[in-house]
């Protein structure tokens, strides 16, 4: 059993903590998404860029009673992933999403199974404070057998949503320095878990006719094959990378006004000096709260942000993805470098957690070795 990770405490943290402008933390080599439009990653992240949709008014009505959603007429939307087994639910959901997802990436690095001799595993799940998911713990064996993989040299497991992918790349980044030669850093969620749709329900957070400002359920997985930087100069870098924590997060008694994304931000720019954040990738679904946190976060540092930019989302196509998010939008700007669409040659992912955890990853378009 690997260890657990969660919000990082305290003063913001970026991987390798130190000076401005210091080395990448890694190189990624390959992608796999599992998201509830498309087929393969390609046409998903081709689905995403042409704003298609795929919501259904059914899909929450397998999970929970109808009276369990209050006084409405009309079922709430959603985005579930097609193909998984009916009575698919919770770990099992995941392990679903994750597993052709992983067997993608591996194949778009172009790895040998020699190359994952020494490999470690580095899973974002989905936030703990929701309710609890049974199934979780076995998970990444279950993911591991699955592919026919060896047993990685270290697990980690970050129960943080959203910011949790950041937590995932900065395990992986300190196991590239304990010897480790490849890491796999992957996210999954879903909201086809009764309980928590039914805290979803109970909060007034889940977007119905009553709930203009609520959030799209979704679900889907993330998977990026990682090297060393040196091993693979060329190749797309995660070249900026830093977490921190919310002390106002939506659970909250105080309101949010950005703190914990603002120091996460200024931590991850220190690593890629002199580069305007013009093309972010965010996590916004909806919710008041987190497009108040963007505003706020804009204000303080508007002239990084600067003008024109390119702001990219999700959850107008596919919901709210939780722990999916930061391999989804990863994937987004690798397959955008390299059918040559992307608006900026560094990309900006923003995540932020019901918990409180703040994540910022900064990728780098890839170049001559």
């Amino acid at each position: 059993a690997g260890a657990r990770a969660g919000p990082l405490p305290g003063a913001p943290r970026a991987c390798g903590a130190g000076a401005s402008g210091m080395s990448a933390v890694a190189a990624i080599l390959g992608a796999g998404i599992t998201p509830s439009v498309g087929g393969n990653t390609a046409q998903s992240c081709a689905a995403l860029r042409a704003g298609l949709a795929r919501f259904s008014r059914t899909d929450l009505h397998l999970t929970m009673p109808f009276d369990e959603f209050g006084d409405d007429l009309v079922l709430p939307p959603a985005s579930l992933v097609p193909g998984l087994p009916f009575n698919a639910k919770g770990a099992d959901r995941l392990l679903g999403m994750l597993a052709p997802a992983l067997v993608e990436a591996v194949a778009d690095s172009r790895l040998k199974r020699d190359d994952f001799n020494r490999w470690s595993l580095h899973l974002a799940l989905p936030d703990s404070v929701r309710p609890e998911m049974p199934g979780l713990d076995s998970l990444p064996e279950k993911l591991v057998r699955g592919a026919a993989l060896p047993a990685p040299a270290n697990t980690t497991v970050a129960r943080a949503g959203q910011s949790g992918f950041a937590d995932a790349l900065i395990a992986a980044g300190n196991a590239f320095r304990t010897g480790v030669t490849t890491a796999v850093v992957a996210g999954a969620d879903t909201w086809r878990h009764g309980p928590s749709l039914t805290r979803l329900v109970a909060s007034g957070r889940l977007k119905c006719p009553r709930v203009s400002d609520g959030l799209i359920p979704g679900e889907a997985a993330g998977v990026l094959i990682l090297r060393k930087p040196t091993d693979a100069k060329a190749a797309p870098q995660v070249a900026g990378l830093a977490a921190a924590t919310e002390p106002a997060p939506v659970f909250g008694d105080a309101p949010g006004v950005g703190v914990g994304f603002t120091e996460a931000v200024r931590a991850a720019s220190a690593m890629v000096p002199n580069t305007p954040a013009a093309w972010a990738l965010l996590d916004q679904n909806g919710e008041r709260y987190r497009a108040a946190e963007w505003g706020y976060l804009l204000t303080r540092l508007h002239a990084l942000f600067g003008s024109p930019r390119a702001d990219w989302l999700h959850a107008d196509c596919i919901g709210d993805i939780g722990a999916a998010t930061g391999g989804v939008a990863a994937a987004r700007a690798l397959h955008a470098w390299r059918r040559g669409y992307a608006p900026r040659d560094t990309a900006w992912i923003l995540l932020g957690s019901d918990s409180g955890g703040r994540g910022v990853v900064a990728l780098r378009q890839g170049g001559p070795a």
